[in-house]
């Protein structure tokens, strides 16, 4: 379960470049144009700076150093907010699916083994393997449970495992990340009134507080950078949590 964590932090690493593109894409144009500019001076002794590319170089490279096109990349944020939340939903189904298998091959848990559940012939020959890789996945089916909604995910934990997770800041710039990528997603980035009535009970937290009706969602580096930071410390202490579980018998 440890690469589960692991895989997310990758996950993360990955929208970082997505979002830093330009950075990258700038660096390389810089190097390049350094290099015929050092060429072209030293080799050919063309000191006129707008034949040597001395001009373009100082161009480029103030933009890279104002990051002057990072207000321009308002969708690629906003997708990376979609991004992070799949990545997260996908880490916690992962956790979820571990503790299911501890839950019935460890701890023999009613609330598991005493679940009724309608599965499909071809699930059975799986069942013969190792019905612990699948107990996970039928539990999710059953109950429609869905790993983008926070009380969803506690309510579950608890129901099945025992484990009781706080709803503390961290938890609520989760929230405020879940709510706002359904709006990116499916309502071009608008504020309506489902958000709100989401965020009502998502405070404190860090991350756009003060949201209003028909307000365009628009993240910028540093919310994003807090978004992933608690999903990573949300996805960590349940993980502690499950591994502890696993251990008390």
């Amino acid at each position: 379960m440890e690469s589960t964590v692991q895989t997310f932090k990758n996950n993360i690493e990955s929208v970082k470049k997505l979002i830093n593109f330009d950075r990258e894409v700038l660096d390389i144009a810089i190097t390049s144009i350094e290099d015929l500019h050092n060429s072209l001076l030293k080799s050919q002794n063309i000191t006129n700076e707008q034949l040597n590319g001395k001009r373009t170089l100082d161009i480029i490279k103030g933009i890279r150093t104002n990051d002057s096109l990072k207000s321009r990349y308002s969708v690629i944020n906003n997708q990376s907010i979609v991004l992070l939340v799949s990545y997260f939903s996908s880490a916690i189904a992962d956790i979820f699916r571990y503790a299911s298998k501890v839950a019935m091959e460890t701890h023999k848990e009613k609330s598991v083994l005493d679940e009724e559940l309608k599965i499909r012939v071809s699930d059975l020959s799986q069942l013969n393997a190792d019905p612990g890789e699948l107990i996970g996945d039928l539990l999710i089916a059953k109950n429609n449970i869905t790993f983008q909604d926070m009380k969803s995910i506690h309510r579950e934990f608890k129901k099945y495992f025992s484990i009781k997770i706080e709803k503390d800041k961290v938890v609520n710039n989760i929230i405020l990340s879940q709510a706002c990528r359904h709006s990116i997603a499916h309502e071009a980035g608008l504020v309506n009134k489902r958000i709100l009535n989401q965020l009502q009970s998502a405070t404190p937290r860090d991350i756009k507080p003060e949201l209003k009706f028909n307000d365009l969602l628009e993240f910028n580096e540093n919310e994003i950078k807090q978004v992933s930071e608690s999903m990573l410390s949300y996805v960590k202490n349940l993980y502690e949590k499950v591994n502890e579980y696993s251990k008390n018998i």
